[in-house]
């Protein structure tokens, strides 16, 4: 409180409070709008995509729900972000174009073949969803508050959703980054932690 005073009471002129009056912090004052554990786990979402921008050296990822894999699929190659450059469905890499010189020599990705690694990625991930739940409960129990929502998200959709096609619609909730072509197949790092490659 008191973040601004009033300077000269006759002009009632206001001014930042840079410590010159005493400031006061007021926690827990009225009912909150949403949860802490919620706010928690926003702030911790918040810097997570600031670290993932600037590892990966992109200003914007996105949030598109007509193009969900946008900003997160990465060549394997040279590490460069995938982009559709044409209304075909095809994932190239931002550095092999003629713009860049061309000096990433990785082959397009159909996206078709962009979805049956998902599919595929996500059927492997539901039929080993026993041997996670324990990483899953020891999260929610002692994990902060993002990798609890995580885990419980986690948890949730593989036991509703067996199949990639019911659980697609929430691709940004799960899927985290797609690492494709190099000498692996597809790597894809779903947003809990877990990493699998497929074929």
């Amino acid at each position: 409180m008191q973040k601004y005073y009033i300077r000269d009471f006759l002009t009632k002129e206001l001014e930042k409070n840079d410590g010159k009056l005493t400031q006061y912090y007021v926690e827990n004052d009225h009912e909150a709008i949403i949860e802490r554990e919620i706010w928690d786990a926003a702030q911790l979402e918040i810097n997570r995509i600031k670290e993932f921008k600037r590892n990966h050296q992109i200003r914007e990822l996105g949030s598109s729900s007509l193009e969900p894999f946008y900003g997160k699929i990465f060549c394997g190659c040279c590490g460069g972000r995938m982009v559709k450059k044409s209304r075909k469905s095809v994932w190239r890499c931002i550095n092999s174009g003629k713009e860049k010189g061309g000096f990433c020599k990785a082959k397009p990705v159909e996206g078709h073949k962009m979805e049956e690694y998902v599919s595929a990625a996500w059927a492997q991930l539901v039929s080993q969803r026993e041997n996670l739940l324990s990483g899953w409960e020891k999260d929610i129990a002692q994990g902060n508050a993002l990798e609890r929502l995580r885990a419980a998200q986690m948890k949730e959709l593989t036991e509703k959703y067996p199949d990639w096609f019911q659980v697609a619609k929430n691709t940004r909730m799960v899927i985290g980054e797609i690492i494709i072509g190099g000498d692996k197949g597809c790597e894809i790092l779903f947003m809990d932690g877990v990493r699998l490659v497929t074929d």
